[in-house]
């Protein structure tokens, strides 16, 4: 598990967490600042992953496992440790990308 809080610049948290995606076997793009912007997610590093189960960014963000049981429950530790900083927040118009601040 990875914790996108220890790295020192916001492009190597999402490039980080997107690389951490990918290890879990999801295709994970790193959008730059540029792109994010272009995208409609603000001017910061954003990661986009359409293939997450649906609220999976949202569970990472409270410190959840991404899978929930079918019944609500949510169990198991996070795969990718988001807590401890305050750059980055789940878009919450779309359950598949994680924005991370300027």
């Amino acid at each position: 598990m990875i914790n996108v809080a220890k790295y020192k610049t916001i492009a190597g948290a999402a490039k980080a967490f997107a690389k951490a995606l990918k290890k879990l076997g999801f295709e994970a793009e790193v959008l730059t600042p540029e792109r994010a912007a272009w995208c409609g997610y603000g001017e910061g590093w954003a990661v986009l992953c359409e293939e997450m189960p649906c609220e999976g960014m949202v569970l990472l963000s409270l410190g959840e496992s991404m899978y929930c049981e079918p019944w609500g429950v949510y169990e198991g530790k996070p795969e990718i440790n988001l807590m401890g900083n305050d750059v980055w927040y789940a878009e919450p118009y779309n359950h598949y990308v994680m924005c991370f601040g300027t």
